[in-house]
């Protein structure tokens, strides 16, 4: 399966597992609370920055294909 190669859906995976350890391991509500925040943001910021850089990758491709393609 493609998906389980995929670094965004192992962040997106290992994110989650995290959240969830939060609960199960028995921390007080704020110290989970803190916890969850700070993995969510993380998890977020590399999703949202690797989707980005994903999208100048394919810019950059079709700007090649459009140049090859006008010589």
């Amino acid at each position: 399966m493609q998906i389980l190669k995929s670094k965004k859906f192992q962040v997106f995976a290992l994110g989650s597992v995290m959240v969830l350890l939060t609960q199960v391991l028995g921390f007080d509500e704020a110290t989970a609370a803190s916890i969850r925040d700070g993995l969510v943001k993380l998890a977020g910021a590399y999703l949202v920055g690797q989707g980005v850089a994903d999208h100048g990758k394919e810019k950059a491709i079709a700007e090649a294909k459009s140049i090859q393609s006008d010589a």
